[in-house]
């Protein structure tokens, strides 16, 4: 969606499937999207949201060691990608802008996840991946609040 100051996108983005069988489509699909996002930032900033489906660190998901390179959204590929977005490499378009992991940059220590897999009680067991994000241009960081809900119920 186009506003006055900003662009707002809600993506899913692919997923690089059981045994990693599309992560050739999802390598397609990073390049693309980062050179779009890229054309769209070069206008005003963005805010992309959504299950982007990679775990970009390992404090991402419950169990990192066993999942390194073998697991849909915790790859060198996948992780490279969503860093580039983040952090432009030297071969990035001139003038190509940073882009900011809101929950990251706001709680850089935490493990919170947004899925758990609906098999083996992963839920109540804790183990989870983070996979939604905001993620935002890096000149609209400092406009980010936090809110905090009151949760407390009434009797």
């Amino acid at each position: 969606m186009e506003f006055e100051h900003c662009y707002v996108i809600g993506t899913y983005v692919v997923n690089a499937g059981q045994n990693l069988k599309t992560m050739d489509a999802k390598k397609k699909w990073n390049t693309h999207f980062e050179a779009y996002l890229r054309e769209l930032d070069a206008k005003k900033p963005v805010i992309w949201a959504g299950d982007l489906n990679v775990a970009p660190t390992a404090m991402d998901l419950a169990h990192p060691k066993p999942n390194w390179n073998k697991t849909a959204g915790y790859t060198e590929a996948e992780t490279s990608a969503f860093a580039r977005i983040l952090t432009p490499p030297d071969d990035a378009p001139e003038g190509a802008n940073k882009f900011v992991d809101v929950w990251r940059r706001l709680h850089p220590e935490e493990r919170q996840y947004t899925y758990f897999s609906y098999r083996f009680n992963c839920r109540m067991k804790g183990i989870g991946w983070r996979l939604d994000m905001f993620v935002l241009s890096e000149r609209l960081a400092e406009r980010v609040k936090i809110w905090r809900a009151n949760c407390e119920t009434e009797t």
